[in-house]
């Protein structure tokens, strides 16, 4: 991964995350979290597979 990635990635987290920093929390919604870092992921790679990724995600088993 390069620093590109790193980046795409911390923007999705800040894209998602509810809450500030200075409150002491943040909430993640996982699900459409999970829906944008995939885009992030397929734009870099057209081969990535977003269903495997999901289910890896959750601890769910893949099927195909």
């Amino acid at each position: 991964m390069t620093k590109k990635d790193y980046k795409a990635i911390a923007e999705v987290i800040e894209r998602h995350a509810i809450g500030s920093e200075a409150e002491g929390e943040s909430i993640l919604h996982v699900g459409e979290f999970v829906k944008a870092l995939s885009s992030v992921l397929r734009a870099d790679n057209p081969r990535f597979d977003a269903e495997r990724f999901r289910a890896a995600c959750y601890g769910e088993p893949f099927k195909k």
